[in-house]
């Protein structure tokens, strides 16, 4: 009998990839498949119903373009959530079309799980590794979903919402899936590449118009609203991801335009003030100089002058004094990493506060840290848990009804505060095995005189990782689904040096 229903399993699966590879079987069914669902739309709009209609031509649609790109087709909707989350930002993480009750994030999570699943049985393999790194990841979110079930019956539906931390991991297993696929690839790194422009453009223009896009709202949520730190964050990713394509390209004219593109990322990230994304792209910079890639300090130094001067001349044209300019502001942004007592006198109007926030921060990650030492050590204090009380009642003895976030500021000492030492045990032995591969991709680098993707990748991670360490950026999909897929991506081996194949003549800019 065991015999006989795996035959059947077998037989099915096989069948399955005869029609997922076979021409000859797969396009009569779509023929056939299009002429009926051609006659049920037409019956549908004669009926005065337009929704499923809609549906299935964006769905056809959809699928026409991934067989015209010959990419994997859950590559599609993750360079679509990648440029979503970059353009629209805030705003489009909080979108939500009609009949469809998931967010972005969401709907690509569950895209990527039936991507992988489905796919497990098509290729009669794995679709990623199961490297170090892999079985890690892995086990921190099956050991995570379990407590979760835990705290489900206690806390409801705020249990999953902050459970988001770590579902959206799955967006690591896509990238790892995807890192070795050509065409998939450059899906995404087109959405990146035309995404960093675009969010960098309409930040600028609703920094000097806040209203310019209030225009533009579904069901009276705001399609573009921008978050500054997210903004900067994605900044410095930006500038690590042109160098990279910097790296990769021999025409003199597509890296001089490439460059540009890194400067306007660069002066985005420095007009934001984003203290956390600063430190992410120097640790990452730092990086690239040991891997005896000093072209990006050159590059960024041009830029950087060039930047210099335009910002001079505007405090010029508008009579601002020395300690009114962004200048003087990024100046003292700079002096407030190392001001944790936050008693360092500010003057510039966007630095005031940041002595305060360096207070906030120490204070809050203080009382929580004592409280989950007193109260749960081990396993933690549980997804629900409001991780801002013992804050509050530090920080605002007479409460404060208007506060409303729940983390820390420190993704780590979120998992701390969730699962306890047996969340943090895991991740100190993921950033064990992440730090060999940074190191190891870095030596590979020096030794190619080649910054290849991996190693691009692999820090544009850990600028968003190391800025999550201060901001709120891993508890939520604008963050996470971006740090995940690069971590992911950064796993390529195939893909890890290409390059533009150099020309008889190598031309520099």
């Amino acid at each position: 009998m065991a015999k006989q229903k795996w035959f059947a399993w077998s037989l099915g699966i096989n069948m399955l990839r005869a029609m997922y590879l076979a021409p000859a079987v797969v396009r009569p069914m779509v023929t056939v498949g299009g002429m009926l669902a051609a006659v049920a739309l037409g019956l549908q709009f004669g009926w005065g119903s337009i929704i499923e209609m809609v549906v299935i031509c964006a769905a056809l649609a959809y699928g026409l373009l991934a067989a015209v790109f010959r990419c994997r087709w859950e590559s599609l909707f993750i360079g679509l959530l990648v440029f979503g989350y970059l353009v629209g930002n805030r705003g489009f993480a909080q979108f939500m079309p009609i009949g469809l009750p998931l967010l972005p994030g969401e709907a690509g999570v569950l895209i990527v799980a039936v991507a992988l699943v489905v796919r497990v049985p098509l290729e009669r393999d794995f679709p990623f590794r199961l490297t170090a790194l892999t079985v890690l990841i892995g086990f921190w979110i099956a050991t995570s979903a379990v407590h979760m079930l835990f705290d489900l019956p206690s806390s409801g539906f705020l249990a999953i919402r902050d459970f988001a931390m770590v579902y959206y991991a799955l967006f690591y297993f896509a990238g790892v899936s995807l890192a070795d696929h050509r065409n998939s690839i450059l899906v995404i790194e087109w959405a990146l590449g035309i995404g960093y422009f675009l969010m960098s453009l309409g930040w600028m223009l609703s920094s000097l118009w806040p209203t310019i896009f209030d225009w533009l709202t579904w069901k009276g949520i705001p399609l573009i609203f921008y978050k500054g730190d997210l903004v900067g964050m994605f900044a410095a990713t930006g500038v690590l991801f042109y160098y990279g394509l910097i790296e990769r390209s021999r025409d003199r004219i597509e890296r001089i335009g490439l460059t540009i593109l890194m400067g306007v990322s660069a002066g985005t990230l420095a007009l934001s003030m984003s203290r956390a994304a600063m430190l992410g792209l120097a640790f990452a910079i730092l990086v690239l100089l040991i891997a005896g890639r000093w072209q990006i300090l050159v590059r960024l130094a041009v830029v950087g002058l060039v930047g210099s001067c335009l910002v001079i001349a505007s405090d010029m044209l508008q009579g601002r004094d020395l300690n009114e300019s962004p200048l003087y502001g990024m100046f003292e942004h700079s002096v407030s990493l190392i001001d944790f007592s936050g008693t360092y006198q500010y003057q510039n109007p966007d630095s005031i506060d940041t002595g305060d926030n360096n207070r906030f921060r120490i204070v809050w990650w203080e009382s929580l840290f004592d409280h989950v030492m007193e109260k749960a050590p081990i396993q933690g204090l549980g997804f629900g848990y409001d991780l801002a009380n013992p804050f509050i009642q530090e920080y605002y003895p007479l409460g404060n009804e208007t506060f409303q976030t729940r983390s820390p500021h420190n993704f780590l000492l979120s998992v701390f505060g969730r699962t306890g030492f047996i969340g943090v045990i895991f991740w100190a032995l993921i950033l064990i095995v992440w730090i060999s591969q940074t190191w190891s991709k870095t030596r590979n680098a020096w030794l190619e005189k080649h910054a290849g993707r991996a190693l691009i990748y692999n820090l544009m991670a850990w600028a968003i990782f190391i800025g999550a360490i201060f901001q709120v950026v891993l508890e939520g999909p604008m963050g996470a689904v971006l740090f995940w897929l690069f971590l992911g991506l950064s796993q390529t081996t195939r893909l890890a040096n290409t390059q533009t194949p150099k020309p008889a003549e190598e031309s520099t800019a």
